[in-house]
């Protein structure tokens, strides 16, 4: 059986003779992988005959993206890190089928049109990596959103319409300059993966226990002087870290995750441990060390299911 596919890796190739293969008629791709070596390559890349393409993967060279690339009406993935992109066309909201968009490591502070919140299917976005410095309110928009990377970025806050992304499970906000959270932080009930670490927190809004399918939460080297009491109510988290940060005491709330299972308070300033940590009866991993420490309770030694134990210096 004759296949009618035909793979070219590593094949080198100038946009001019890019153009110049799509006037055989029997060529139709349906994924397109470059890695661009000119500012002048992405008109012809995205001047696509056939608009059937699913996947679009351009790295390294491009700094625009021409408007003719709303044509692209069954793309379902595009990839376009590792350039030098400043800004997205207007006509990407024609990307109907867009599902997937990679724009990581690109220009200082990319500029997103208001039109991305057209993207009804999209489901990831990963825009880590850009200086960015906020995000557009109209991004509460992205209904089908699961997945958002907004790590290693310069944001200090979040618009209160994050809230509006029901069905996303990851948010990852690593490394920013984010102080503060809206309320509505807590409304994102699909959540099960938030990444806060590296940030200038030195709260938790209340809402925070609404996240009631949160089974990862990363709050490490931030500025964190207490915890929430409605943290209690995140009854599936399975891994939460709270190193380095300033708290003095043991958030009582803690002892009533009945489904953790790795906890790190580690280089904090704690000067003691609840008896009732013994309620922890799934945990198998606990941090404490490098605190100030003088003793721990014997109920400890309870915990079945621990298998590392890490006190390090503790005094």
């Amino acid at each position: 059986m004759r296949s009618n596919i035909i793979e070219y890796k590593g094949v080198k190739i100038s946009s001019e003779q890019f153009k110049t293969l799509q006037d055989f008629n029997a060529l139709t791709p349906r994924e397109l992988r470059l890695k661009s070596e000119s500012k002048k390559d992405s008109k012809a890349y995205f001047s696509i005959k056939d608009n059937n393409i699913s996947e679009i993967t351009i790295t390294e060279g491009i700094d625009t993206i021409p408007e003719s690339i709303s044509a692209l009406k069954f793309l379902r993935s595009l990839n376009l890190s590792y350039n030098n992109i400043k800004s997205l066309p207007a006509s990407i909201k024609g990307l109907e089928s867009l599902e997937n968009l990679n724009l990581e490591w690109n220009s200082n502070n990319i500029s997103l049109p208001k039109t991305i919140s057209d993207l009804k299917s999209l489901k990831t976005m990963n825009l880590a990596a850009n200086k960015l410095e906020s995000l557009i309110e109209s991004i509460g928009d992205l209904y089908s959103l699961t997945v958002l990377n907004l790590s290693s970025n310069i944001l200090k806050e979040l618009p209160k319409s994050i809230g509006k992304l029901s069905k996303l499970r990851i948010l990852d906000l690593h490394k920013n300059y984010i102080t503060t959270l809206p309320k509505t932080i807590g409304n994102l009930i699909s959540l099960e993966r938030l990444d806060l670490g590296g940030n200038k927190m030195e709260s938790l809004p209340i809402t925070i226990g609404g996240l009631e399918k949160l089974k990862v939460l990363l709050l490490a080297i931030n500025r964190l002087y207490t915890i929430p009491e409605s943290l209690s109510k995140l009854v599936s988290l399975e891994v939460l870290d709270l190193g380095w940060n300033k708290l003095q005491q043991f958030p009582s709330c803690i002892t009533k995750l009945g489904a953790l299972k790795e906890l790190s308070i580690n280089n904090c300033y704690l000067e003691s441990v609840p008896d009732d940590i013994e309620e922890l009866s799934h945990l198998n991993r606990l941090d404490l060390s490098t605190n100030k420490l003088n003793e721990l309770p014997f109920s400890i030694f309870n915990l079945k299911s621990l298998k590392k134990l890490n006190l390090g210096p503790i005094g």
